[in-house]
């Protein structure tokens, strides 16, 4: 899937720049740069989770959600299946 009007898959990130700072961050200080990979997975996860939860609110079957995240569906059904009883904000 693309962009409209240009050839970049539409779930490439744009702004790198907390990616990088990280990098950066790890070649000063590795203890730091550790608890800031924590946070950063703390974060896609939050993001997964929403972007999940509004795939179901679309109708979208774990099927698909489970082959775009590269998951079985079981796998998705499995971590993701409480979502379809909560409602995460916008």
């Amino acid at each position: 899937m693309t962009t409209a009007g240009d050839n970049r898959p539409a779930h490439q990130l744009d702004d790198w720049s907390e990616v990088e700072a990280l990098i950066v961050h790890m070649d000063l200080h590795d203890d730091e740069a550790l608890d800031s990979l924590t946070d950063l997975r703390a974060s896609l996860d939050q993001i997964e989770a929403t972007l999940v939860h509004r795939a179901r609110a679309a109708g979208t079957s774990w099927r698909t959600i489970a082959s775009m995240l590269g998951v079985s569906k079981s796998r998705a059904h499995q971590r993701w299946a409480h979502l379809d009883d909560v409602e995460l904000p916008d």
